[in-house]
C-alpha cells in the first residue's frame, strides 16, 4: 500500500512539474525570414583564354540559379518545415495562403530560390492530389516588370527607386579612402588584367569582374573548374580580401546614412508585420512571411543592427535571417538569428527583445526614405569630381616641384656670387705674407 501511495505521489509531482515547465516554455507566434538566393552562375565571365568552367552563355544565362543553388534552397525549406511545422506548429503541414506569404525580388534567381524553398517547406504529397506527385503550387509575389526590363523594387532593390543611394555609393567609390585601396591593389589588378587576357586595365572597384566568375567556379566544382594558371593562391587571397573591402564599402556600417536608407523599406515592412501580430496574437494575419533576396539585403539588415562588423565575411549563398515573435510568461518578445546563430541586438538585454526594445532598435535605424529619395535631390557625378580633384592635385605637385627646382638653382647662383665677400683670408704657401 505504501509503495502504491509513493508511486501516486511521485506521479502527481511529475505531472505538476511537467505542467509548470510546459507553462513556462516559450511559445512561437509568428516568424519573418529573409534569405539570400542559392548558388548561381557568374554575373561576369573571364576572358575565353582564362575561362576554366563551361558556363552556359546567352543573354539571360548570367546570374541564374544553378542545380546546386536549387538544392541549397530545398534544404533550407526542409529546415523551415522542421522548425515551423514539426517543432513549433505555427503553420500546418499543407500550404495555407492565410498562414504563409512569399515575397521575392524580381530576378530569376531569387524567384527560383523561393520556389525551390517551397518544395522543401511543402514537399510533394502535401499538395493538390489531382497533380502528379500531389505537388503544391504557391504564389510568389515579385515586382511588376522585373527582371526584363528591371522594375522598381522598394523593398529588396531600394536603389531602383532612390537615386540618392547611387550618389552615396559613388561618393564612397571615388573617395580618398577608396583611392588608397586603388593604390594598394593597383599593381595586382593591372598584372591580372594583362595575364588573364582582359582588353582593359581593371581597377580595384572592378574586382567583381575577376572575383565573381572564379568564386562561382570554385564554389560549384573546384576540381572541374580550377583557378586560371595565371592566378596564384596568394593572388586569390588578395582578391578575396579586396572583394571584402568593396563589399563592406558598399554596405556600410551601423549608423551610416547609406545603410539606414537601404534597409529602411524592408525594416518598416517587418516592423509593421510585428505590430500586426501584437494587435492580434490569437489570430495573427500571417504565421510565416518569407523574403527571397540577395547578399546585399542580408548584409544591410545585419549591418544596420551592428551585427555585420568590418571584418565579417560575405554572407554565403542561401544565408538566412529569422525574426521570430514569441510569447514568454504572457509577454511578447522578438528574437533574431542568422545562419542558426542567435543575434544580440544592441538595444536589447539579451537574445530576446521586448516589443518596446524592438521598436526602439528600429526607430534608431529607419529614416525618411521618401525624403532622401525624392527626385528633387540632385545626383552628383563623383567620378568627374574625383578626376578633377586628381588633376588639380597633380598640377599642384608639379608646380611645387618646379618651384623647388627653380629656388634651388637661384640659391646656388646666389651662393656662388656672395660667397667671396665673406671670405676673410686666403691661404698661401707656408711662410708667405697675407694679402
Amino acid at each position: 500500500m505504501r509503495i502504491i501511495l509513493s508511486l501516486l505521489l511521485i506521479s502527481l509531482i511529475f505531472v505538476q512539474v511537467h505542467a509548470e515547465i510546459e507553462g513556462d516554455s516559450p511559445e512561437l507566434i509568428a516568424a519573418i525570414v529573409l534569405y539570400r538566393h542559392g548558388a548561381r552562375t557568374p554575373l561576369h565571365y573571364l576572358p575565353a583564354s582564362s575561362e576554366t568552367c563551361a558556363w552556359p552563355k546567352g543573354p539571360r544565362n548570367a546570374g541564374q540559379l544553378t542545380n546546386l543553388g536549387q538544392v541549397e534552397q530545398y534544404r533550407l525549406g526542409k529546415f523551415y518545415r522542421n522548425r515551423y511545422f514539426e517543432q513549433y506548429h505555427i503553420i500546418g503541414s499543407k500550404y495555407n495562403i492565410s498562414e504563409v506569404v512569399i515575397r521575392s525580388s524580381g530576378t530569376d534567381r531569387t524567384v527560383m530560390s523561393a520556389y525551390s524553398n517551397l518544395v522543401g517547406l511543402f514537399p510533394a504529397g502535401t499538395g493538390n492530389p489531382d497533380l502528379p506527385g500531389a505537388v503544391q503550387p504557391a504564389p510568389v509575389v515579385s515586382p511588376r516588370g522585373s527582371p526584363w526590363p528591371r522594375g522598381s523594387d522598394r523593398l529588396l532593390h531600394p536603389e531602383s527607386v532612390c537615386p540618392f543611394l547611387k550618389e552615396l555609393e559613388n561618393a564612397t567609390m571615388y573617395s580618398t579612402d577608396w583611392a588608397l585601396v586603388e593604390y594598394e591593389y593597383g599593381a595586382l589588378m593591372k598584372r591580372l588584367s594583362d595575364d588573364l587576357g582582359y582588353s582593359k586595365i581593371l581597377g580595384a572597384r572592378d574586382i567583381g569582374e575577376i572575383y565573381d566568375p572564379i568564386h562561382s567556379a570554385l564554389f560549384h566544382s573546384p576540381r572541374a573548374c580550377p583557378t586560371p594558371d595565371a592566378l596564384s593562391s596568394y593572388d586569390w587571397q588578395d582578391l578575396v580580401n579586396l572583394h571584402a573591402k568593396k563589399e563592406h564599402a558598399r554596405i556600410g556600417t551601423r549608423g551610416d546614412l547609406r545603410t539606414r536608407i537601404t534597409i529602411t523599406p524592408l525594416l518598416v515592412e517587418w516592423s509593421s508585420r510585428v505590430e500586426s501580430v501584437v494587435e492580434s496574437v490569437v489570430s495573427p494575419p500571417f504565421r510565416l512571411a518569407m523574403f527571397s533576396g540577395h547578399d546585399t539585403n542580408v548584409e544591410a539588415l545585419l549591418a544596420a543592427f551592428g551585427l555585420w562588423g568590418p571584418n565579417a565575411p560575405e554572407v554565403p549563398f542561401a544565408s538566412h535571417v529569422e525574426l521570430e515573435v514569441w510569447r514568454i510568461d504572457g509577454e511578447l518578445t522578438v528574437s533574431m538569428t542568422h545562419d542558426n546563430q542567435a543575434m544580440f541586438i544592441p538595444e536589447c538585454d539579451g537574445v530576446y527583445c521586448t516589443i518596446q526594445q524592438w521598436r526602439d532598435a528600429v526607430s534608431a535605424i529607419v529614416v525618411d526614405f521618401d525624403g532622401y529619395c525624392s527626385a528633387s535631390i540632385q545626383v552628383v557625378n563623383y567620378r568627374e569630381r574625383w578626376s578633377l580633384a586628381s588633376v588639380l592635385w597633380l598640377l599642384f605637385v608639379a608646380a611645387a616641384a618646379i618651384i623647388a627646382v627653380v629656388c634651388s638653382g637661384v640659391m646656388f647662383m646666389v651662393g656662388m656670387v656672395v660667397a667671396p665677400v665673406f671670405r676673410v683670408r686666403r691661404w698661401k704657401k707656408p711662410g708667405a705674407l697675407l694679402d
